[in-house]
């Protein structure tokens, strides 16, 4: 009986395909059939988005690079990697895998969306005018530029605002809270939307129950145990009524 590549005779690697799984008679050859490299490689996409289109992930865990405007992206519980600069009016709608998306310079007026999972979220100078729906996500989100809103409904997440008194930082806080913690916060710029059933019933309200973090900074605790805001590094007395609104 003859020997086959590894020196053994047709040994059971060669008719079952070994760990690769493969069908008898096409394992150690360097050719796979079409639709078996479809089924090995399913869940792990690799995407060019130029503008004006709409990119559909499914379940599948993908690398996306965006490369223009007006540019969908839509995923469910893959892990998903989205990358792009010069980017406007992208929409990134993705669900509960563990997600990164990376804005590069001159991104603005863009949305990001995510589910359950863990997700990091970043941005680069000159990136104004973003949205970022955090909903109930453990996320890390690093913002840059001027005029963004986040919005986090009952996530475990931390944010790394942009280092200028004059970024205008709205984050709206909905219905089931979340445990937030904020770095950079300009006091003299930024505004907080807090939902109507987290416990105060104005923005002076709001201002007049925070409290120390015990670290240097201001605590804001919500009703109910639904969580609570830590402003890193903001002396308490440093925010006012100005800066809470409440819907």
């Amino acid at each position: 009986m003859a020997n086959d590549d590894d020196g053994s005779p047709n040994d059971r690697d060669d008719r079952t395909g070994g760990d690769n799984g493969l069908p008898p008679g096409i394992a150690k050859k360097d050719w796979i059939p079409p639709g078996i490299a479809k089924q090995i490689h399913e869940n792990e996409r690799h995407v060019t988005a130029p503008s004006h289109t709409t990119v559909n992930l499914g379940n599948s865990n993908a690398t996306v690079t965006l490369q223009g405007n007006n540019i969908t992206v839509l995923g469910q519980d893959g892990d998903v990697t989205v990358t792009g600069g010069h980017t406007s009016f992208d929409h990134i709608n993705l669900g509960n895998g563990t997600d990164i998306v990376t804005f590069g310079p001159q991104s603005s007026h863009n949305v990001v969306s995510v589910g359950s999972g863990h997700d990091t979220i970043s941005t680069v100078a000159g990136d104004n005018n973003n949205t970022f729906r955090l909903n109930g996500s453990t996320a890390s989100l690093v913002l840059h530029g001027t005029s963004n809103t986040v919005f986090i409904n009952g996530g475990t997440d931390s944010i790394t605002d942009s280092p200028f008194v004059s970024d205008a930082l709205r984050l709206r806080v909905g219905t089931s809270g979340g445990t937030i913690n904020i770095s950079n916060f300009a006091a003299s710029s930024g505004v907080v939307d807090l939902a109507s059933n987290l416990g105060f019933s104005s923005g002076a309200a709001a201002a007049a129950a925070v409290t120390t973090d015990n670290h240097g900074g201001s605590l804001l605790t919500f009703a109910g145990g639904l969580g609570s805001i830590d402003f890193y590094a903001v002396p308490v007395g440093l925010l006012h009524a100005s800066n809470f609104e409440i819907t």
